[in-house]
């Protein structure tokens, strides 16, 4: 049963990296024509970050890997999403 949870939950952190990666470039592209979609960019930035948040909790409660183990990817996850996080929020914000 937790090997379907998380199944379902590596599916669902795909999403929001996906989605991010759309945000991500959106930043790379961006001009001043696109500026009416900001605000709409900035709360899916925020939605990605509280999704991920999420099913990153959701993943380290069903504890199926050593705890060393898990717990280092875990971080390293986090991590790169947050790095790509601020890569998105502050390009829109400036």
């Amino acid at each position: 049963m937790a090997e379907k949870k998380l199944a379902s939950y590596t599916r669902k952190r795909q999403s929001v990296l996906n989605m991010m990666k759309a945000l991500e470039a959106f930043c790379e592209t961006f001009d001043a024509s696109a500026s009416d979609e900001v605000p709409i960019r900035l709360e899916l930035v925020e939605q990605c970050k509280t999704d991920y948040k999420e099913i990153m909790s959701k993943i380290e409660d069903l504890d199926l890997e050593p705890k060393g183990e898990s717990m280092d990817k875990g971080l390293q996850e986090d991590a790169e999403f947050f790095t790509r996080f601020c890569k998105v929020v502050k390009p829109i914000l400036i």
